[in-house]
């Protein structure tokens, strides 16, 4: 089996399924940037058809943090 994720955009939104539990902590650290933000996951089916499907927000201007003074 291979290590590939499926990627899907809508709108502000993306959705990234993991087919394997250990492809979760690298998808985070690659997806996570100043304007994506990690939001959250859901665990889809049961035994060896299980899936994850993380959900990132891409931050536009005006919802990233102000910049520290």
């Amino acid at each position: 089996m291979s290590d590939f994720v499926h990627v899907r955009a809508y709108g502000e939104f993306i959705n990234v399924i993991c087919n394997k539990e250990t492809q979760i902590e690298g998808v985070i650290k690659r997806m996570s940037t100043k304007s994506c933000v990690f939001q959250g996951y859901e665990e889809w089916d049961e035994g060896k058809d299980m899936k994850w499907i993380l959900t990132f927000k891409v931050l536009d201007d005006f919802d990233r943090r102000p910049l520290k003074n």
